[in-house]
Protein backbone atom coordinates (compact mmCIF):
# COMPACT_ATOMS: atom_id res chain seq x y z
CA UNK A 1 0.00 0.00 0.00
CA UNK A 2 1.37 3.60 -1.03
CA UNK A 3 1.39 6.23 1.94
CA UNK A 4 1.24 5.80 5.74
CA UNK A 5 -1.21 2.39 5.76
CA UNK A 6 -2.56 3.31 9.11
CA UNK A 7 -3.36 6.76 8.17
CA UNK A 8 -5.23 5.33 5.12
CA UNK A 9 -7.22 2.80 7.14
CA UNK A 10 -8.50 5.38 9.29
CA UNK A 11 -9.43 7.59 6.49
CA UNK A 12 -11.09 4.32 4.84
CA UNK A 13 -13.51 4.65 8.25
CA UNK A 14 -14.17 7.94 8.62
CA UNK A 15 -15.18 8.22 5.08
CA UNK A 16 -17.48 5.36 5.12
CA UNK A 17 -19.37 7.66 7.94
CA UNK A 18 -22.94 9.24 6.14
CA UNK A 19 -24.27 10.73 8.98
CA UNK A 20 -22.79 14.45 8.88
CA UNK A 21 -22.75 14.43 12.88
CA UNK A 22 -20.81 11.70 13.29
CA UNK A 23 -18.68 12.29 10.10
CA UNK A 24 -17.69 15.74 12.02
CA UNK A 25 -16.59 13.73 15.31
CA UNK A 26 -14.82 11.25 13.48
CA UNK A 27 -12.89 14.20 11.28
CA UNK A 28 -12.38 16.02 14.46
CA UNK A 29 -10.60 13.05 15.78
CA UNK A 30 -8.51 12.38 12.93
CA UNK A 31 -7.54 16.06 12.83
CA UNK A 32 -6.22 15.65 16.54
CA UNK A 33 -4.11 12.91 15.30
CA UNK A 34 -1.57 15.39 13.29
CA UNK A 35 1.24 13.80 11.17
CA UNK A 36 -0.85 14.76 8.16
CA UNK A 37 -2.30 17.44 6.10
CA UNK A 38 -5.84 16.88 5.58
CA UNK A 39 -8.38 19.87 5.36
CA UNK A 40 -11.38 20.66 4.07
CA UNK A 41 -11.71 23.41 1.93
CA UNK A 42 -15.45 23.30 0.89
CA UNK A 43 -18.75 21.18 1.33
CA UNK A 44 -20.84 20.59 -1.49
CA UNK A 45 -22.62 17.83 -2.34
CA UNK A 46 -23.99 18.70 -6.14
CA UNK A 47 -20.45 16.26 -7.53
CA UNK A 48 -18.29 14.27 -7.56
CA UNK A 49 -14.43 13.88 -7.67
CA UNK A 50 -14.14 13.45 -11.30
CA UNK A 51 -16.68 16.58 -12.00
CA UNK A 52 -14.32 18.71 -9.35
CA UNK A 53 -10.74 16.82 -10.33
CA UNK A 54 -11.87 18.16 -14.09
CA UNK A 55 -12.96 21.48 -13.15
CA UNK A 56 -17.05 21.34 -14.44
CA UNK A 57 -18.46 21.02 -11.42
CA UNK A 58 -19.33 24.88 -11.50
CA UNK A 59 -20.34 24.93 -14.99
CA UNK A 60 -23.81 26.01 -15.24
CA UNK A 61 -24.72 23.39 -17.67
CA UNK A 62 -23.15 20.73 -15.36
CA UNK A 63 -25.29 22.22 -12.43
CA UNK A 64 -28.90 22.00 -14.82
CA UNK A 65 -28.22 18.81 -15.44
CA UNK A 66 -27.13 17.68 -12.23
CA UNK A 67 -30.63 19.11 -11.02
CA UNK A 68 -32.24 17.47 -13.99
CA UNK A 69 -31.35 14.05 -13.51
CA UNK A 70 -31.13 14.44 -9.41
CA UNK A 71 -27.51 12.45 -9.97
CA UNK A 72 -24.46 14.37 -8.29
CA UNK A 73 -22.38 11.42 -9.66
CA UNK A 74 -23.02 12.25 -13.57
CA UNK A 75 -19.10 11.72 -14.71
CA UNK A 76 -17.72 8.42 -13.74
CA UNK A 77 -14.32 6.58 -14.08
CA UNK A 78 -15.22 5.35 -17.21
CA UNK A 79 -15.94 9.01 -18.89
CA UNK A 80 -12.49 9.10 -17.45
CA UNK A 81 -11.12 6.05 -19.36
CA UNK A 82 -12.50 7.18 -22.05
CA UNK A 83 -10.97 10.73 -21.74
CA UNK A 84 -7.42 9.10 -21.65
CA UNK A 85 -8.26 6.50 -24.67
CA UNK A 86 -9.19 9.14 -26.88
CA UNK A 87 -5.71 11.90 -26.24
CA UNK A 88 -8.15 14.40 -24.32
CA UNK A 89 -6.01 14.17 -21.65
CA UNK A 90 -2.55 14.66 -21.55
CA UNK A 91 0.20 13.02 -19.66
CA UNK A 92 2.07 14.59 -17.71
CA UNK A 93 5.86 12.83 -17.94
CA UNK A 94 7.49 11.40 -14.65
CA UNK A 95 5.52 11.47 -11.57
CA UNK A 96 6.05 15.50 -10.78
CA UNK A 97 2.76 17.15 -10.35
CA UNK A 98 2.32 20.87 -10.41
CA UNK A 99 -0.85 23.33 -10.52
CA UNK A 100 -2.70 22.93 -13.91
CA UNK A 101 -2.11 19.47 -13.32
CA UNK A 102 -4.78 16.80 -12.54
CA UNK A 103 -3.72 13.54 -10.69
CA UNK A 104 -5.80 10.61 -11.66
CA UNK A 105 -5.65 7.51 -9.30
CA UNK A 106 -6.18 3.77 -10.63
CA UNK A 107 -6.87 0.70 -8.90
CA UNK A 108 -6.71 -2.66 -11.04
CA UNK A 109 -5.94 -0.17 -13.97
CA UNK A 110 -9.35 1.64 -13.80
CA UNK A 111 -9.85 5.12 -12.28
CA UNK A 112 -10.89 5.69 -9.19
CA UNK A 113 -10.39 9.02 -7.88
CA UNK A 114 -9.56 12.42 -9.79
CA UNK A 115 -7.87 15.06 -7.94
CA UNK A 116 -6.37 18.81 -8.26
CA UNK A 117 -2.93 20.06 -8.33
CA UNK A 118 -3.36 22.88 -5.40
CA UNK A 119 0.94 23.10 -4.43
CA UNK A 120 3.90 21.68 -6.76
CA UNK A 121 4.60 18.14 -5.60
CA UNK A 122 2.85 18.65 -2.33
CA UNK A 123 -1.32 19.05 -1.99
CA UNK A 124 -3.84 17.95 -3.81
CA UNK A 125 -7.40 18.75 -3.49
CA UNK A 126 -10.46 16.67 -4.41
CA UNK A 127 -13.80 15.47 -3.34
CA UNK A 128 -14.57 12.48 -1.14
CA UNK A 129 -17.60 10.60 -2.24
CA UNK A 130 -20.40 12.13 -1.15
CA UNK A 131 -18.59 13.83 1.82
CA UNK A 132 -16.77 17.03 1.79
CA UNK A 133 -13.70 19.02 -1.50
CA UNK A 134 -10.42 17.91 0.97
CA UNK A 135 -7.16 19.15 0.58
CA UNK A 136 -4.70 16.39 1.25
CA UNK A 137 -1.37 15.05 0.43
CA UNK A 138 -0.59 12.35 -2.40
CA UNK A 139 -1.29 9.70 -0.76
CA UNK A 140 -3.76 10.26 1.93
CA UNK A 141 -6.68 9.30 0.96
CA UNK A 142 -8.79 6.33 0.43
CA UNK A 143 -7.68 3.13 0.04
CA UNK A 144 -9.97 2.64 -2.47
CA UNK A 145 -8.64 5.18 -4.59
CA UNK A 146 -5.81 2.33 -5.55
CA UNK A 147 -2.39 2.65 -5.41
CA UNK A 148 -1.37 3.90 -8.58
CA UNK A 149 -1.42 7.04 -10.23
CA UNK A 150 -0.51 9.28 -13.68
CA UNK A 151 -0.36 13.26 -13.71
CA UNK A 152 -1.98 15.03 -17.04
CA UNK A 153 -2.44 18.52 -17.84
CA UNK A 154 -5.63 19.47 -16.60
CA UNK A 155 -8.34 20.12 -19.55
CA UNK A 156 -10.42 22.78 -20.63
CA UNK A 157 -13.71 22.07 -18.64
CA UNK A 158 -15.52 23.71 -21.48
CA UNK A 159 -14.25 20.88 -23.30
CA UNK A 160 -14.93 18.45 -20.77
CA UNK A 161 -18.46 19.28 -20.51
CA UNK A 162 -19.18 18.93 -24.51
CA UNK A 163 -17.56 15.36 -24.44
CA UNK A 164 -19.34 14.78 -20.61
CA UNK A 165 -22.46 15.51 -23.01
CA UNK A 166 -22.05 13.11 -25.65
CA UNK A 167 -20.89 10.46 -23.21
CA UNK A 168 -24.22 10.95 -21.25
CA UNK A 169 -26.40 10.17 -24.29
CA UNK A 170 -24.76 7.10 -25.12
CA UNK A 171 -24.76 6.00 -21.74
Amino acid sequence: MQGDEELRKDIDAVTAIRYPGQFAAAWKQLMEMGGHRLRIVAEDRTYNCHAHGLGIEQLPEYQRRVTKEGNSALVKGSFVTELIERGELHLVEGKSYEPGNVVVYFKDGKPTHTARVAEKDALLVSKWGGNEVIEHGLWELPTSYGDEYKVFKAPDPQRVWTLVEDWLAKN
